[in-house]
């Protein structure tokens, strides 16, 4: 298995870490986005908007696929939810239990999430999630 496994699921601060990117460093994630070796969910997206709503009009001017959340996407997270004494707590920092929501999507793949340093101490304590800061993932270029 790669040491991180593909594609690069972005939970909302790399959303937002991106937003805030310069030039070059945005280009990559429209690069990989493309190539649909980045993925952002709707819900994701949707969370962000409602959190930072001047940085959503930049990303959503942006034109990218966006992934919808499955069925499978829930049940593992209400699963982690429940088996991981609640790391995150059972809400989201909007009450929309978003990073349950991308770990879930991260056990189904297995893929990476792509965070800021706060929270990937948080979905580490998650038994079996890859997890990398934004700026991890932009060295990785």
């Amino acid at each position: 298995m790669p040491k991180h496994p593909l594609p690069f699921v972005f939970d909302l601060q790399a959303v937002r870490l991106w937003s805030e990117a310069s030039g070059n460093e945005a280009q990559i994630v429209l690069g990989d986005l493309e190539d649909e070796q980045v993925l952002i969910f709707n819900r994701v997206l949707n969370e962000f908007a409602k959190a930072y709503p001047d940085s959503a009009v930049l990303v959503k001017a942006h034109d990218f696929p966006k992934k919808r959340v499955t069925e499978e996407h829930r049940m593992s997270a209400a699963a982690l939810a429940e088996s991981s004494n609640a790391t995150f707590g059972r809400k989201g920092p909007y009450d929309q239990c978003i990073e349950w929501c991308v770990a879930g999507i991260a056990c189904c793949g297995p893929y990476t999430i792509v965070t800021d340093d706060r929270r990937k101490s948080l979905y580490q304590k998650v038994n079996g999630l890859s997890v990398i800061t934004f700026e991890e993932y932009l060295n990785l270029h």
